[in-house]
């Protein structure tokens, strides 16, 4: 599988590559009014980011877009105003640094460590019921599932369960 690669799109964008490349990029969007979303129909990475080939390099569609818009991000982020990684519309696109993505992430709470209010199991992440790990960035963990998995692993180390 190729890897995504960040590369000065402005190489790739004379005027005779800028119409190719845009003759097969924008009909794998599907364009909506001006201010929603656009989305990039054609295929997704794991991430959930949209991806095409522009000359033989896998690079991701919002990278395109804005490079098709308003020029090479050259090593700078394209970070969406949006938080739809699909979205392709030039007008959510904005130049930031790799800082600037991650606290545009935790000022909206898409970060990795954001604050919830409940586990995966449903417990209510209280002070009493909340370890934060420091060896994990931050990341919440809940104090009565930790207690279950305990719980679980003593029984399966006295053989009660298997």
């Amino acid at each position: 599988m190729a890897e995504i690669v960040h590369i000065d799109i402005s190489k790739m964008l004379d005027d005779a590559g800028r119409e190719k490349i845009a003759k097969r990029f924008w009909p794998r969007v599907a364009k909506a009014g001006d201010h929603d979303c656009w989305l990039w129909t054609g295929p997704p990475q794991n991430g959930g980011y949209g991806y095409c080939y522009v000359n033989y390099k896998k690079l991701l569609a919002h990278r395109v877009s804005y490079a098709l818009s308003k020029g090479s991000p050259l090593d700078q982020m394209v970070c969406h105003a949006c938080d739809t990684p699909l979205c392709v519309n030039p007008a959510h696109l904005w130049l930031g640094s790799s800082f600037d993505n991650a606290r545009d992430a935790r000022d909206k709470g898409r970060s990795r460590g954001m604050q919830l209010s409940h586990c995966l199991s449903g417990h209510e992440f209280t002070p009493a019921n909340t370890y934060i790990r420091k060896n994990a960035k931050g990341i919440q963990t809940c104090r009565t599932c930790n207690a279950e998995a305990v719980s679980r692993y003593k029984l399966r180390l006295a053989g009660v369960l298997k």
